[in-house]
């Protein structure tokens, strides 16, 4: 008989397993269902010259327009030389020899020009024509305005006013009605002053993003 051929160990015969390897992640999946970091606020152009052109918005710290137009714009300081804007919110607005439909600002000065709403703490219209002023101090030097609410109202050289509704008037002004009674000061003050308060808070004051 042969002799037997000596047993193999258990698994001697076996091919060797090889070891799993770690799966890795695929781009993205690691941040999948984590919120999106946003990103940061752009930084506000510094300044913007507009001149024979015309554009749809305006947002800049500082805006020139020369012999053009602007629909909306948003600043802290606006100049206008020769030219036209829709609406405006500012800190300051300086308007020569052209025309504005709606101003919002802390200052306001108009010259050889026209201005359907002023709305500010101080507004001025010199040589022009104004439809509705409303601020804290007001001042016409001959100017005509149709609607005038003020608290200090000064006029000089001949200025006119078809509705003027003040608590003080410094100098002469040719006016249609003339209401300076406490009652009606007191509605129609109290309403600019809500609407001046509620620029200076809003995004007028700008330290960092608009608001």
């Amino acid at each position: 008989a042969e002799p037997a051929e000596p047993a193999q160990p258990p698994g001697a015969g076996a091919r060797p397993r090889r070891r799993a390897r770690p799966e890795t992640e695929s781009p993205g999946a690691a941040g999948q269902g984590e919120p999106e970091e946003s990103a940061p606020p752009e930084p506000r152009v510094a300044g913007v010259h507009v001149v024979q052109g015309g554009t749809e918005h305006v947002d800049a710290e500082r805006i020139d327009l020369v012999q053009g137009g602007i629909t909306s714009a948003d600043a802290n300081s606006l100049n206008v030389r020769v030219g036209a804007i829709g609406r405006v919110r500012a800190e300051d607005v300086a308007v020569r020899i052209g025309a504005i439909g709606l101003a919002r600002a802390e200052s306001i000065a108009v010259e050889l020009g026209s201005v359907g709403l002023a709305i500010g703490g101080d507004v001025a219209v010199r040589q022009g024509i104004a439809s509705t002023v409303i601020g804290n101090r007001v001042e016409l030097h001959q100017a005509a305005a149709r609607t005038v609410i003020g608290n200090n109202v000064t006029v000089r050289g001949p200025s006119g006013a078809f509705l003027l509704l003040a608590r003080r008037v410094d100098g002469d002004v040719r006016t249609v009605v003339d209401w300076r009674v406490g009652l009606a000061f007191a509605v129609a003050f109290g309403l600019a002053a809500g609407l001046v308060g509620g620029r200076r808070g809003g995004p007028g004051r700008r330290s960092g993003g608009r608001g």
